[in-house]
């Protein structure tokens, strides 16, 4: 029993059992933080977004790294739809503050590979609203983009790293919820400046050939009862904002 149980391996394990080992390898779940306080160490960046210093969704077992038979197996799985390949940012909204955090995080998302990014407004505050909130979701996204997960690339960053093809979003689905439970009245202003950010990014040749649609969702308690609200564009090429136009200054500011 015991020469057995040394020679284990993953590769003597069925398949059934290496994908469901893959499972929990290559996609990262978190819970969102309850509140600033509960979420982590972090560093303060441009337009006060505050990442973590140490994101624990950025950590995975280097599975695919043990031979070729399993790096095929694991590239096999993950392209085969066996598991989500969409990924999830929540972002908490207190005062002026932005805190972001994975929620969910597939291993293989790299460069040149198109995938879905679920963002989740947490907004405890609608005081940042339009302006401030625009700049910090204009950041966010560039930074995806261009850097991938890690937002903020290390210092020690190698050129290959800094110079790679760009990461691609297909569906951009952002869900509004609101935890202000003290000024519902500000809500309905709040969404529509919401739209309008998302609308004017669409249509700003920012995003153009990495996003290619973006959808928004928003729930708030109006006088009249539950409101909510949808809306979708497709990202377009030339129309919209002029870069030197002072509405483009307001919102993508360099």
């Amino acid at each position: 029993m015991a020469t057995e149980a040394a020679r284990a391996s993953l590769l003597g394990l069925p398949c059934e059992l290496r994908l469901q080992i893959f499972s929990y390898l290559l996609v990262n779940d978190e819970d969102p933080p309850p509140n600033r306080w509960e979420a982590g160490d972090r560093e303060r960046r441009k337009y006060e977004i505050y990442l973590l210093d140490d994101d624990p969704a950025l950590h995975f077992t280097q599975v695919s790294a043990i031979n070729r038979s399993v790096h095929d197996e694991v590239h096999k799985y993950m392209d085969g739809g066996s598991v989500r390949g969409d990924a999830e940012l929540d972002l908490m909204i207190v005062g002026y503050e932005f805190w972001p955090t994975w929620t969910r995080l597939p291993a293989l998302l790299r460069p040149g590979k198109p995938f879905d990014l679920n963002l989740t407004l947490r907004i405890y505050s609608t005081d940042v609203f339009p302006t401030l909130a625009s700049r910090a979701i204009y950041w966010l996204l560039k930074s995806l983009l261009r850097n991938g997960p890690r937002l903020v690339l290390p210092r020690d960053a190698t050129t290959r790293e800094r110079e790679r093809e760009p990461f691609h979003i297909d569906t951009l689905s952002v869900s509004v919820v609101f935890h202000d439970n003290y000024t519902p009245m500000t809500h309905p202003g709040a969404v529509a400046e919401i739209f309008r950010c998302f609308e004017q990014l669409a249509y700003s040749n920012v995003p153009w050939q990495n996003v290619k649609r973006i959808s928004v969702h928003a729930e708030y308690d109006g006088s009249q009862g539950r409101v909510c609200e949808s809306r979708e564009w497709l990202v377009k090429e030339t129309v919209g904002l002029i870069r030197d136009s002072q509405e483009w200054k307001e919102y993508f500011p360099s």
